[in-house]
């Protein structure tokens, strides 16, 4: 209950307070979590350093730094995104080529929007009933506290999306006769390595989260992916590129390999904005146990 109270409390500041202070709140939060608690800090940094290994020391610090600015704006303008109408959503979430999603809309077809978490796709899930045609299922993970987990739920909802746990994910390709959207993020790391498709990931096997193709293959649904970059504080934009539009007509291990390759390269050109925080590599690849799924850009 103690961990709902603090959430609700903040969500209930950031509902009154101005963006202007809220960011005020996010440099000193930031300058709590890089230089007095040092959040997770041996995790960042052994992260950047295994994926840019030939950054040098003052470029990797650059990133941390500029990847801890960016997390403390995450939370913070995050529970103000809750609060916001659909005029203030739209205004600070532009997406560059949303006909790239809605052609199949008008070709009747259902699609999967692939992500990675970058930039704010808290955002990019409140706003997305506006700018597609589509009817919009988000899988998500549900978060222990019960409380806060309905109260995200719920303001996640709120502009129209429709919430389905990671638990019954084969449910969100079950649905009414409007052609619908599922999107799905899975650049985290898998609880079970013997469950994941491996593929390369900045130069090292990586084990991987194989719900995109798994489903797309099944359902034969195309699969597109979204770019998100901040233009400033409170401010994003999307780009989106379709991935494969006959999932069927690929090898197994390519869509994740091919999505893989997306995210990595979004992360490279705005590294400061993916979660490096997280124990990506915690699992270790063996040869003799996996097979590693690698293509080349001219197999297909």
């Amino acid at each position: 209950m103690f961990e709902y109270l603090v959430f609700r409390l903040g969500y209930s500041l950031s509902k009154y307070l101005p963006f202007s202070i809220l960011y005020k709140l996010s440099d000193f939060l930031f300058f709590v979590l890089y230089y007095i608690v040092g959040y997770r800090k041996k995790v960042v940094f052994y992260n950047l350093h295994r994926s840019f290994p030939d950054f040098d020391k003052k470029k990797i610090q650059s990133i941390a730094k500029k990847y801890y600015k960016h997390l403390a704006d995450l939370f913070l303008e995050t529970l103000k995104f809750f609060t916001l109408d659909q005029k203030e959503l739209e205004k600070r979430f532009i997406v560059e080529n949303a006909q790239e999603v809605n052609k199949y809309y008008y070709l009747e077809k259902n699609v999967i929007m692939s992500g990675a978490h970058l930039g704010n796709w808290e955002l990019g899930a409140l706003a997305a009933p506006y700018w597609s045609k589509y009817q919009i299922i988000i899988l998500y993970k549900p978060i222990q506290n019960k409380y806060i987990n309905k109260l995200i739920k719920r303001k996640r909802s709120k502009h129209g999306a429709r919430l389905i746990s990671i638990d019954i994910t084969g449910r969100s390709f079950v649905q009414g006769s409007k052609p619908y959207c599922v999107i799905m993020i899975s650049d985290q790391n898998p609880s079970n390595p013997n469950k994941a498709f491996w593929v390369n990931f900045f130069g090292i096997p990586t084990a991987t989260l194989y719900g995109i193709e798994i489903y797309a293959r099944r359902y034969n649904t195309p699969v597109l992916f979204f770019d998100m970059k901040k233009i400033k504080r409170g401010y994003y934009k999307v780009h989106i590129s379709t991935i494969v539009e006959n999932p069927k007509a690929y090898p197994k291990g390519y869509i994740t390999w091919k999505y893989m390759k997306k995210v990595e390269e979004a992360i490279k050109e705005n590294p400061q904005l993916w979660i490096w925080s997280h124990k990506r590599w915690k699992h270790k690849f063996d040869p003799k146990q996996y097979k590693l799924y690698d293509f080349f850009t001219t197999d297909f």
